[in-house]
């Protein structure tokens, strides 16, 4: 997923992010859920994880939402971190762009 054509075939212009591009793309039906994902290596070798989910893994099968997310964090010696927030619909909103 790297090359012209793979970005033509999505519509996507691999030098800018469009508005409709931000946002959430499926419903909150059950067996329904996205992951917007980034990951980074540091010079130092600490890696990082956060992954946003608008349902709780453990809700997959339920309609509606319970947004979360999950931060890992591993030292160069290969200990990790992590922990899974999670929040009400309430608490999340939708940003309008």
């Amino acid at each position: 997923m790297d090359q012209p054509k793979d970005f033509e075939r999505f519509g996507i212009d691999p030098k800018k992010v469009e508005p409709w591009e931000d946002g959430r793309r499926d419903s909150d039906e059950g067996m329904h859920n996205e992951v917007w994902y980034f990951d980074a290596l540091f010079d130092d070798q600490h890696k990082f994880m956060v992954g946003f989910r608008p349902k709780n893994p453990k809700k997959l099968m339920l309609k509606g939402d319970s947004p979360n997310l999950n931060i890992m964090i591993t030292t160069p010696d290969g200990e990790t971190k992590d922990d899974f927030l999670y929040y009400t619909s309430e608490e999340s909103r939708e940003r309008k762009i």
